[in-house]
């Protein structure tokens, strides 16, 4: 499990903390204190929810690719597109890269975990809520609704996070966090987002398109 803890800089270092779980170290992610991009059209919440087993054939397209040592699954980007924010590492059974764009920050990682897929992505958001930055945090809702849901082999959540900046002004942030099912109770592939809450919805689109070249063991 894997836990964000931005800095005043903008730096953040994720680190695991849940129960009953192995220590997961993962590298610093920049992440996006404020908006930089122009709102676009909304995209689904639960749009990327399916894992996926073979890459688009507009994600097999692009130049670059990533696959995780350990794990054995992989994500075509686009270079054009994505900036590796965080290099690719493997350290102990868990395997991570960042990538990052237009104002929006992903951390891709592999990781042993003993729960299921519904929990993991609660454990990553609950110990994200507990950076010492944050000053509160309440569900992210679109359309009415909170966006959460998936089951026990692939699940989502997101919240706002109000956090703390280092002239002690406050500002609202998005934070996604995804857990897929590698082996069940051994393994998960998580995936964190952090970008500004005004531009949730077309960092979600962002999010999906990069998604489509995820391919899964």
């Amino acid at each position: 499990m894997t836990q964000a803890r931005p800095e005043a800089s903008g730096e953040e270092t994720p680190q695991a903390a849940a129960e009953g779980t192995p220590d997961v170290d993962v590298p610093n992610s920049k992440q996006t204190a404020e908006p930089t991009t122009e709102a676009t059209p909304e995209a689904s919440q639960d749009a990327g929810l399916k894992p996926t087993t073979e890459a688009t054939d507009a994600a097999a397209a692009t130049a670059e690719s990533y696959v995780s040592p350990t794990y054995g699954f992989s994500l075509a980007y686009d270079p054009s597109v994505w900036t590796i924010g965080d290099e690719p590492t493997s350290d102990g059974n868990i395997d991570s890269i960042g990538f990052s764009t237009f104002g929006t920050d992903i951390l891709l990682a592999g990781f042993p975990y003993s729960g299921d897929a519904r929990s993991c992505a609660a454990d990553l958001v609950d110990s994200t809520t507990q950076a010492s930055d944050v000053v509160s945090s309440e569900p992210l809702v679109e359309s009415g609704a909170p966006v959460a849901g998936g089951d026990t082999h692939d699940a989502y959540q997101a919240v706002v996070l109000t956090r703390t900046a280092e002239d002690g002004t406050t500002y609202d942030q998005a934070f996604y966090s995804r857990s897929i099912e590698l082996v069940p109770g051994s393994a998960m592939v998580g995936i964190q987002q952090w970008s500004a809450a005004v531009f949730y919805d077309v960092a979600a689109r962002t999010r999906e398109e990069l998604l489509a070249g995820l391919v899964l063991p």
